[in-house]
Order: structure tokens, then sequence, then C-alpha cells
């Protein structure tokens, strides 16, 4: 599939660079003027967790970039990596210009599809999430793909030829398709956790001092419970949505305690957390959350005292 990649931050570089590196024809559009920024590609420090790959390794990604698109030179998938509150625009902006290519929304999702099916048919996009993240630092992306695990859906939670087909193309660059349910609600509930612990990241300072403080863990285990109660009101059961919710049936002292055992054996999770203070997305997606609420009339005072994000 020849594939464009819209965006070059950490989860469009990372995924685009383990794409490319199985052979396939990826570009990223990038936004106008900023293609020379790259002409020397970047450098990708990576904790890896797919089979067969070198656990950690430091690569040179020397990435194709273009400004524009045309109909005249079509793509057959297109992955959109943006924050989840540009998703509308962008696609205002590239539909017009992508033929029938199938477009992968690859990342955060608290609107549902309204969104996108103004601009695209149910035959022409699917969720998508990736286990993974990391942070930017003096021209070096640490990224880490956490696991071999990238979640695909349909809105519908059918199983189509597009799904199979989209998942055959990751399984070329050895990622395994991992298919909930309902993928909408496993985002939500995954959203949930990650706005736990942006809250606690931003109480505690950085992902060292928050790992080795149980108050700061307690607290995001709270934020994250009171998220579930709205996803709940959402029509969503968060503790079948996602596995990793099942920590959050622990005692606190608990779940503290088993986060720290997990990030002692697991170097990448402070690569992730750390991007939870470095972006507006989580701070943009906990103003959404607290819209959500005031529209089913519910009360979240943990979550609106928090601050999370930049």
């Amino acid at each position: 599939m020849k594939t464009l990649v819209v965006g070059t931050g950490i989860i469009g570089t990372t995924w685009g660079w383990a794409l490319s590196n199985a052979g396939i024809n990826v570009t990223h559009l990038v936004r106008p003027g900023n293609k020379d920024r790259y002409k020397d590609g970047v450098t990708l420090d990576l904790l890896e967790g797919r089979k067969g790959h070198k656990k950690k390794n430091v690569v040179k990604y020397e990435l194709k970039c273009v400004e524009t698109i045309s109909a005249s030179d079509p793509y057959d998938l297109i992955i959109v990596s943006v924050n989840f509150n540009k998703i509308d625009a962008v696609l205002d902006q590239l539909v017009p210009l992508s033929g029938d290519a199938l477009f992968l929304i690859f990342g955060a999702n608290w609107f549902g599809v309204n969104p996108i099916k103004k601009h695209l048919p149910k035959e022409r996009y699917l969720l998508g999430f990736p286990r993974g993240g990391g942070t930017q630092q003096d021209g070096m992306h640490y990224s880490v793909a956490m696991d071999s695990v990238v979640f695909l859906g349909e809105a519908d939670g059918g199983h189509t030829e597009k799904l199979q087909r989209v998942e055959s193309f990751f399984a070329q660059a050895d990622f395994h398709a991992d298919i909930p349910e309902n993928i909408l609600h496993m985002l939500w509930t995954s959203h949930a956790i990650a706005i736990g612990f942006a809250a606690g990241l931003t109480q505690s300072g950085d992902a060292n001092l928050f790992l080795g403080d149980p108050t700061a863990l307690v607290h995001a285990y709270n934020v994250t419970r009171e998220i579930f109660e709205l996803c709940r009101r959402r029509g969503v059961d968060p503790y079948k949505a996602s596995s990793e919710a099942a920590l959050y049936k622990l005692p606190p002292w608990l779940f503290a305690l088993a986060i720290q055992l997990y990030s002692a054996s697991d170097p990448g999770l402070k690569r992730v957390l750390a991007r939870l203070n470095q972006t507006t997305n989580e701070k943009e997606l906990r103003e959404a959350m607290l819209k959500t609420a005031e529209e089913l009339k519910f009360d979240m005072p943990l979550l609106t005292a928090a601050e999370v994000g930049l």
C-alpha cells in the first residue's frame, strides 16, 4: 500500500519508520514550509516490543516528506495521527485530494465518529490506536513501541474486508492487530486512564517523582475511576472495554504498588508518561471530558480540579 502519514510527531514518525523499514512506501505530509526541517531525517531512540527486533536501538529515519498531495498522485492508505481536536480540519483539507484512499484515524478520539462522518462514508475509514509513545528532546525522538500490538476496528464493530486488509498491512511490519469488540469504548477507557495518569504527573512534576509517590499514584487512580463513571454514563463498561482497566478494580494502595513494580520492569513506561506532560492534547481531552460531563449533568470534582498537560 502506498501510504501517507499525516504529521511527524512521535506516533507518526515511529510507526512511519517501522512501516518504511518493512519495505512499505511511506510519505509524511508536513505543514507548508516545514519540509526542509526533515531533509537530514530524524533520530529515533527506540525501546522495541516487537518480537525478533532489537530491544534497544538508535536509528536514523530518512523520512520522505511532502507539503501537499494531489488526487492525481493517489495513496492507498492515509494514516491520520493528529490531535483529536484537529481531525475535522485535517479531513476537510485532505478528503477532496485523496481519491479513493482509505483513512486510518490513528489515535485519540473522544467525540465518536460524527467529525469523521461529515467527510467520509463508513467504507473509507477505520479507527486505530497504537500502544506506545514517547518524547522529543534536543532533536531526538525518544520513542517506544511498547509491544507488537496496534488496535484496529470498525466504528460499528464489524469485521470487514478493509479491516482485514489493514490488519495484514501492519503484519508486514510485525505488528499484531487487536480488534476490540467496540473500539470507541476501548478508546474512551484508554483516554480515561491517560488523563488520570496525567493528573498524577502534574501533581508530582515528572515521571520519576510520580512513580515514586504513592499519594500521586492514588490521585491518578481516583481521577481515572471518576472518568470511568463518566464512561458508564455514555454506555461504556470500562472493565469490559479494556484489559488495562482491571488494575482499577484493585484497592488504591495495591494499584499504586502494582504500577511501581511494573515501571521497574518496563523502562518504556517512563517515556510514555513523560509525553503526557509535553503536549496540549491531554489538556484538550480533559476539557472535552468535562464538556461531556456537563451535557450528562454529571459532577466531576476531581477532574475539574486536576491540571494536566501544557
